[in-house]
């Protein structure tokens, strides 16, 4: 980020990132020209000495959150666009510039030849390539028809094909490498927690941290010792109120999915919220319709929320009513 600011030798394109630490902002307001992203903002990203016109058109965002990847809105952005240059005859005829075809086919050659499986990765494990069961909870027709245009561009213009055979081994064979159990705890427990994770603040008062796990909880705490983990959530929690787990176990050949809930213990002013919300939390999600048929169980473990829901869930699926929750408190 350093060498960024200080030789200022690029362009920065920020793609699926929804916060920027302080510290971070002057190293990019001069080089930062757009995000793509499909969250929601959580804080300011600039100071007022960003050029206004810069400022107002720099944030592109999609409409569909919680849900989707956010590789479709990269595949969108720019795919589509070259397409258009390739099939617009009009464009062609009037210019007659063969260099501006022989230029956009040259950048479709390096897009597709060197990395359509790269381009095509994200949004299959975002999508759990496409399982019926996923459509509106995991993925949505907008990535169907990004994935299906990078598919098109690929069989039309290039000689390498891409069958729903080959998309089904290549998903299995990332599938396996994501959830590989060794190869994510070889990574050791800072990298574990923090390779998917995301801050939230609620009424800019309530920070939350939540960590995707591609390896249940449980075998983390017996790999490294559920003392040691404790600590280094305690000691990297920082100003936020609780830090959040979601992972998947298997129990007797179903999988269930598990939200675990610990709260920052280095302030003694967060225990009157720690009280509350363990009293309050439980009552709130059998409340809501679209949750409280999911809930297995719900226990208080040591000043930390345990729950159990009876099917996968994603964390855009259940971060939405955190959100609720916070957003009614007053």
């Amino acid at each position: 980020m350093i060498l960024i600011y200080s030789a200022n030798p690029y362009k920065i394109i920020i793609v699926d990132h929804n916060q920027i630490e302080n510290s971070q902002k002057k190293l990019l307001e001069r080089n930062l020209i757009e995000i793509i992203d499909h969250h929601k903002d959580n804080i300011v990203l600039y100071n007022d000495n960003i050029d206004n016109n810069n400022q107002q058109n720099i944030i592109k965002k999609s409409l569909i959150y919680p849900l989707g990847s956010c590789s479709t809105l990269v595949i969108l952005e720019f795919l589509l666009q070259i397409k258009k240059d390739l099939q617009d005859n009009n464009y062609y005829n009037n210019n007659n510039n063969n260099n501006i075809i022989n230029n956009n086919k040259s950048i479709l050659n390096a897009l597709f030849n060197e990395n359509l499986l790269f381009l095509i990765s994200a949004i299959l494990l975002d999508t759990s390539n496409f399982t019926e069961e996923g459509f509106n909870s995991r993925w949505t027709s907008l990535d169907k028809i990004a994935y299906e245009e990078i598919k098109n561009l690929n069989e039309k213009y290039m000689s390498n094909k891409f069958s729903n055979e080959d998309a089904k081994i290549f998903y299995e064979k990332l599938y396996n490498i994501k959830f590989d159990e060794n190869a994510n705890l070889s990574l050791g427990v800072p990298k574990l927690f923090n390779k998917d994770k995301k801050e939230f603040s609620y009424n800019n008062i309530y920070k939350i941290v939540w960590s995707s796990l591609q390896v249940n909880l449980d075998l983390i705490n017996e790999n490294f010792s559920e003392k040691f983990v404790e600590e280094f959530i305690q000691n990297n929690i920082k100003d936020n109120l609780i830090w959040v787990f979601k992972y998947n176990k298997i129990e007797n050949e179903k999988n269930f999915s598990f939200i675990k809930i610990y709260f920052n213990s280095n302030n003694d002013s967060n225990s009157k919220f720690t009280y509350n919300f363990i009293k309050e939390f439980n009552k709130y999600l059998l409340s809501q319709s679209e949750i409280k048929d999911l809930i297995y169980s719900y226990n208080e473990i040591d000043n930390k929320i345990l729950i159990k829901l009876n099917e996968s869930i994603t964390r855009k699926n259940f971060e939405p009513f955190f959100k609720k929750y916070f957003e009614q408190i007053k």
